[in-house]
């Protein structure tokens, strides 16, 4: 990696170094080369009390992300083989963790749960190797939106519907489980007269035991029958009955299809662009499965972690900030240095290059980012620019969310401000009038949420966390991408 050539484009709270980790060998693994004829850009990792800040060496995160968009315009990018890929990854690591989630881990010897961690490993490494493809097309650099833009302008779309199209024809119209969880509420939510009957059936019960493990993020919590309550007394608010809610989300993507057809019809777009559009719904959809995997693995992964805590007399956090490696080293009765690794709780720093990984000292940490980052852009004003995710203009109260411990302070009718959003911050969400983030791209959380919710957002504003504090009143024009302090 090249001094002065990386910028962080990815900070998050609640999480750890194990959980990253496996995402970050994905990212960065050499096998990379064979999907895209490139390695993957190098990449550093800093930790700090379960905050982490993932950076690339900007220049070939780009020169990646342009290739992927390239490939796809010339038709070179085996789009079905990709979704073929995901699902056989992702159905052998559900298979894997039901059976470990069944049993007794108490009980596993050393040897067995070896083989199972392994096994977990290489299917979920992979399985983020393949994902960065969709990730990177439009991450920070939005260079898929500008050509899916592009396609639209082609066809002299009216410049204030352009946003408006895009939005539809980007929607992800597959169901993941998100959508399927939702569906099945709704379905025991119909069948009883009112909210204390639905709580008190075995159906509700079963669901809860079903589902609890959806949102779990990259280190908890689980979804408690009170959180499924929350969210029935919210959609009991409704002035739609319950059964007619069941029957719109059943219907959500048959109706969705239809309008993208239409749409496209009406346009008149050629086999090539629709192909193009139609791609980028795929990349919707490969996201949101890679995230339903991505909380099984962890949450299955940490149940794990308790058991072996109780055998080894270590606390969960333990194997959390804990190489892989040193996880199975002391399966095998090997001595660790307890003391060393429990330190990366409170901080570490790990470069990747060409697929391998080291920690740089603390002690040398400082002349090493201030070598190899690239200068934070200076900002003055109220008034910043980034890229619509969906249209509308909304006027409130700035809260800046880091995490779901600022989920909290987000009433409704606020502006929720972070660096990017994640599942975890669905409630806050829920109740915010419109969103605005440093990161991403059309393809990512914050967008999809956005028109899903139809709430105004605007995405990649690099410093939205920077110039705003909470409680400044400020509106967010979605419309031309503008975020000011009013």
């Amino acid at each position: 990696m090249r001094p002065k050539s990386v910028k962080w484009i990815v900070k998050e709270t609640n999480t750890n170094y194990y959980s990253w980790s496996l995402i970050a060998n994905g990212f960065t693994s050499n096998e990379f080369k064979k999907h895209l004829g490139i390695y993957s850009s190098g990449a550093l990792m800093l930790m700090e009390k379960d905050a982490g800040f993932w950076g690339v060496e900007v220049q070939n995160w780009e020169k990646l992300g342009k290739l992927v968009v390239d490939r796809i315009e010339k038709g070179n990018l085996d789009v079905k083989q990709l979704i073929k890929e995901h699902q056989r990854l992702g159905k052998r690591l559900f298979i894997i963790c039901n059976k470990l989630n069944k049993r007794n881990l108490n009980l596993v010897s050393n040897r067995e749960i070896i083989s199972n961690l392994k096994t977990i490993w290489q299917d979920y490494i992979e399985l983020n190797m393949l994902g960065l493809i969709p990730v990177i097309s439009d991450f920070e650099h939005s260079i898929l939106n500008q050509r899916l833009t592009g396609i639209l302008i082609k066809y002299k779309v009216d410049p204030i519907k352009v946003q408006d199209y895009l939005s539809l024809l980007i929607s992800n119209n597959q169901p993941d489980l998100y959508w399927q969880e939702q569906l099945e509420l709704l379905g025991i939510a119909r069948k009883y007269k009112s909210l204390r009957q639905i709580v008190k059936s075995q159906e509700f019960k079963n669901h809860v035991n079903k589902y609890f493990w959806l949102n779990y993020g990259y280190q908890g919590p689980i979804w408690r029958s009170s959180d499924f309550i929350i969210r029935l007394k919210n959609l009991a608010k409704s002035r739609k009955s319950f059964s007619k809610m069941h029957t719109e989300h059943k219907n959500q993507f048959k109706i969705l299809v239809k309008k993208q057809n239409k749409l496209e019809k009406q346009l008149g777009l050629s086999r090539k662009d629709k192909y193009f559009f139609a791609t980028a719904r795929t990349f919707m959809f490969l996201k949101a499965y890679r995230v339903n995997v991505r909380h099984k693995v962890h949450y299955t992964s940490d149940e794990i972690f308790k058991a072996l805590g109780k055998r080894f007399h270590l606390p969960v956090k333990f194997f959390q900030y804990a190489r892989r490696e040193e996880i199975l080293d002391l399966l095998k009765g090997k001595k660790l240095a307890i003391k060393e690794i429990s330190k990366r709780q409170r901080w570490l720093l790990e470069i990747t290059e060409n697929g391998i990984s080291r920690f740089i000292p603390k002690s040398k940490a400082k002349a090493f980012l201030k070598k190899m980052m690239m200068p934070e852009i200076q900002f003055k004003g109220s008034e910043i620019h980034g890229q619509a995710a969906y249209l509308g203009i909304a006027r409130g109260p700035a809260k800046l969310v880091f995490g779901i411990g600022d989920l909290d302070k987000v009433k409704r009718g606020d502006i929720l401000i972070g660096v990017s959003t994640t599942p975890d911050l669905l409630p806050a969400m829920y109740k915010a009038l419109g969103f605005v983030t440093d990161v991403g791209g059309i393809t990512s959380h914050a967008a999809i949420v956005a028109r899903e919710m139809k709430k105004p957002c605007v995405i990649g504003t690099k410093v939205g966390t920077k110039v705003f504090k909470d409680g400044d009143l400020v509106e967010v024009d979605a419309n031309k991408g503008i975020v000011r302090k009013i």
